[in-house]
């Protein structure tokens, strides 16, 4: 249930997301060596890393090198600065045929549905497009992809190939497998219908269900996301899906890809997210893998993006909505026998005027509760936000 130094001794990860920029190609961060020098000065010890699937396998079957040596470069400079890296395989709303990042587009089986997000209820919203539930459907089914082989027999093997080049670093020391896994085709799981039919009974009336986590939602609903007791138990209404999603996909295919890293870094840290909608609150199924006759190390590595507080609503100074979340993602952990990383947490969703009580307050459930954790993200601006004395305080931790 903790990290543990080289020196034997527990150890709090604390650090950043590396970063945005590595989101679009050469997908690379746009941090030099003197960055990684400042996250230390900060009191980082650690680092979220984006990698990108594009990035890795631009063609089925065929692996850019260039690309992983200049991970590799970055690594170093994390190396020279004392600063731990964690690999993430980053993706939203399944990959670049969407303009967004993850999948190459080779490798999104989409039976060509069209793909038109509304922009006005965010980037998010495009995770709700046929398109992109198909692809993350065939994804999850392993369909095989333009030279036969499975998509997800293609990421498995891409994180292997990665592990191979990147894995013997001495700043590495694991891999979170999937940035915020995505369920796939809701509309074939009877238990998203029955939860949907249920929640239209429990929001304001009028409320759009797909509007709630959107820019677009209305002050009705802004009302509704500021109280725990209401919001949370609209949000476990979708358990059973959340339970047969990682159960069923989810978990098998951490199994799968944990048995092809564990035989070229068997000493590596396998940080496993749940499902996306863990991101506000909601409870995790995830059971630790079966690994083979493996032994592995494990870390809970869930986000949190407070639903309370968005552009449109400063954030109200209640961390009781992060409360719940965090105590769900311990009991979890407990349950993984695992500690807690929580990868992604910030002011992304809490304006400027709000920031640094939101900070903060996050700040001291993260310090009780002892989590790692890494901010989203190094954008170029971060020291100007006004959010970052509050930030530098969480980063110093106790000292």
């Amino acid at each position: 249930g903790q990290f543990i130094g080289p020196d034997g001794e527990p150890v709090i990860l604390r650090g950043l997301n590396v970063s945005q920029s590595a989101k679009r190609a050469p997908y690379l961060p746009w941090q030099t060596r003197d960055e990684f020098q400042q996250m230390r000065a900060w009191n980082c010890n650690c680092v979220r890393l984006l990698v990108i699937w594009a990035g890795i396998e631009p063609e089925p079957g065929l692996y850019d090198d260039e690309y992983l040596a200049a991970v590799r470069e970055r690594l170093d400079w994390a190396h020279e600065a004392g600063l731990w890296v964690i690999l993430d395989m980053h993706q939203d709303v399944y990959g670049e045929k969407y303009n967004h990042d993850g999948a190459p587009t080779w490798a999104t089986v989409d039976g060509d549905l069209a793909y038109q997000p509304d922009s006005s209820l965010g980037w998010a919203a495009g995770y709700f497009q046929p398109a992109v539930m198909m692809a993350f459907e065939n994804f999850w089914n392993d369909a095989p992809g333009p030279d036969g082989v499975g998509i997800q027999e293609h990421l498995v093997r891409a994180w292997r190939h990665a592990a191979e080049k990147l894995g013997d670093h001495p700043a590495v020391i694991g891999y979170d497998l999937l940035n915020e896994p995505f369920y796939g085709n809701l509309l074939g799981y009877p238990e998203a219908l029955a939860a949907l039919s249920k929640l239209g009974k429990e929001l304001p009336p009028g409320t759009n269900p797909m509007t709630l986590f959107t820019p677009a939602r209305a002050e009705e609903a802004q009302t509704f996301l500021r109280d725990p007791d209401r919001f949370f138990a609209a949000l476990d209404l979708g358990d059973d899906l959340f339970r047969r999603f990682e159960q069923g996909r989810l978990l098998p295919f951490y199994e799968r890809i944990i048995q092809a890293l564990v035989e070229v870094t068997p000493e590596a840290i396998f940080f496993l997210e749940p499902h996306i909608g863990a991101a506000s609150g909601a409870h995790s199924f995830l059971t630790r893998p079966e690994t083979g006759g493996h032994e592995v190390q494990i870390a809970y590595a869930p986000h949190f993006y407070d639903p309370g507080c968005s552009p449109k609503a400063p954030y109200d100074g209640n961390p009781a909505r992060a409360r719940v979340a965090f105590e769900r993602m311990r009991e979890t952990a407990d349950r993984l026998a695992a500690p807690v990383f929580l990868g992604e947490w910030g002011d992304a969703e809490s304006p400027a005027e709000s920031a640094p009580e939101y900070l903060k307050d996050q700040g001291e459930l993260l310090r009780e509760l002892g989590f790692s954790h890494c901010y989203w993200q190094y954008g170029h601006d971060l020291a100007e936000r006004t959010g970052f004395p509050a930030l530098l305080e969480v980063l110093a931790g106790d000292g």
